[in-house]
């Protein structure tokens, strides 16, 4: 098996500086949070299968 190195980039920020403010950008923060879970439960589930 050859090791490879991956370098992720995060799109969709945790953490932000301040709350949304109207709809629009409640829907933008959700659509930021789903995302940045669903990259940590790939990387998650590609540590277990390396293993």
């Amino acid at each position: 098996m050859n090791d490879k190195r991956i370098g992720i980039v995060e799109n969709y920020p945790k953490r932000v500086n301040a709350l949304p403010k109207n709809l629009p950008e409640v829907y933008h923060r959700a659509r930021d949070i789903i995302f940045s879970d669903k990259t940590e439960n790939n990387v998650t589930m590609s540590k277990v299968i390396t293993r």
